[in-house]
């Protein structure tokens, strides 16, 4: 197992599994035991339904800039265990109401590199200011945006691939109420 010295943020380990078949498959999986928030906050403006998207350089980003959910940060993150500052819209998510969360859900990444990453979208009523690294996109921004390679982070679209699912777990009239116009 790989680790840093402070034993926080993830591991790496190796996965060893066997096929019905009896092909034999290995491969490294990032262990995050600290599980935080990948969240979107959801808003409609004028009934249109809008998403609050960061803009983010993170290493590996071949555009050095892609457009990411709203917070991204494991719980070392948020209570600062790297000295940095809180992350942004922390408190919509900890302070979320149930009648405003749309999907809460723990999943794996990337079939399953990542273990047990939390997916949160909720939609509010509360002022939401953007900060100079955020901004209000609609469905249709995304969509044509996503025509261009590296441009959506991974995240942001595992992250909306739970909007049409949510909306159907909580019902017909839910999803009416989410989207509005898109």
């Amino acid at each position: 197992m790989i680790r840093n010295r402070a034993d926080s943020f993830f591991s790496i380990t190796g996965l060893r599994a066997t096929t019905p078949n009896g092909d034999r498959m290995e491969q490294p999986v990032i262990i995050q035991s600290e599980i935080g928030y990948l969240g979107i906050i959801c808003k409609v403006f004028k009934e249109t339904l809008y998403f609050l998207m960061q803009a983010k350089i993170e290493p590996g980003n071949l555009n050095k800039v892609q457009l990411s959910p709203t917070i991204q940060a494991i719980k070392s993150n948020f209570t600062q265990r790297h000295g940095g500052a809180k992350p942004a819209y922390l408190e919509y998510f900890t302070s979320a109401a149930p009648e405003e969360l749309i999907v809460d859900q723990m999943q794996s990444e990337q079939s399953s590199r990542f273990y047990q990453k939390r997916n949160i979208v909720i939609r509010t009523e509360r002022e939401v200011p953007p900060t100079e690294n955020q901004r209000w996109m609609t469905l249709g921004q995304f969509k044509a945006l996503m025509r261009h390679d590296n441009l959506v982070n991974m995240d942001t679209r595992t992250v909306l691939s739970y909007l049409l699912f949510g909306c159907l777990v909580r019902g017909e009239n839910q999803y009416i109420l989410l989207v509005g116009r898109i």
